[in-house]
């Protein structure tokens, strides 16, 4: 796994600031990073088969397509009020979920959840 420089981390909080969140290069092979945003700092989800990087709070999630894992992951979002929920594939896929569009409406947070769950249930990523 690469280590992530200080200037690094400092790219990925300005973009995370600017609502983008671009991550190339960062894994030896293909992963599902999920993490939200709160206060302008990318905080961890708490979720299995994880590791930290650098210190930095985000952790990789290799767990694609596992119903129990999203739910968890859903129902934390929600719990913090998470300002953003973003989604990354190896390819610098990204979809971005914000509090505005979803989170502060129980109702339309499950259904833009829904559609992130559907949108990376294909992906066939190692474990």
């Amino acid at each position: 796994m690469k280590e992530l420089s200080l200037s690094e981390i400092q790219s990925i909080r300005n973009l995370s600031e600017h609502r983008m969140l671009l991550l190339e290069d960062l894994f030896m092979h293909e992963a599902l990073i999920i993490g939200t945003v709160e206060d302008g700092e990318v905080t961890s989800f708490a979720a299995l088969d994880c590791q930290y990087i650098s210190g930095f709070r985000l952790r990789i999630v290799e767990l694609v397509g596992d119903r129990d894992l999203f739910e968890r992951l859903k129902t934390y979002a929600i719990e913090k009020s998470a300002e953003a929920l973003y989604v990354c594939t190896a390819d610098s896929t990204l979809l971005n979920f914000y509090k505005e569009l979803g989170f502060r409406d129980p109702s339309r947070t499950d259904a833009y959840l829904e559609q992130l769950y559907e949108d990376t249930i294909h992906l066939e990523l190692p474990l």
